[in-house]
């Protein structure tokens, strides 16, 4: 089956549901941890901002491999390079 998606449309979804992912990570990110990291920030501890600033950069970095190897928005098909062919043994050196 060929499932062929405008470019722009699959970006469009990417970006949506990454943002939507990103934001449910922060939500229960600051519900499990002990801290009220918004109000430490506020006040000015920079701790609190390095923590939650490397929490959403490490997600984002997951999300981003995550998209990066995908095959598309709406299949689970190998890509072209990871198809492997059933009609000819793997040659081994």
């Amino acid at each position: 089956m060929v499932n062929i998606m405008h470019p722009a449309l699959a970006y469009l979804i990417y970006i949506v549901t990454s943002f939507a992912m990103l934001g449910l990570f922060m939500l229960v990110y600051t519900q499990v941890t002990p801290h009220r990291e918004f109000q430490l920030i506020r006040e000015g501890n920079v701790a609190a901002a390095l923590s939650l600033g490397g929490a959403v950069l490490g997600f984002s970095l997951t999300l981003s491999s995550s998209i990066q190897h995908s095959t598309s928005v709406s299949t689970n098909e190998p890509r072209a390079d990871e198809r492997r062919s059933t009609s000819r043994p793997p040659v081994l050196s």
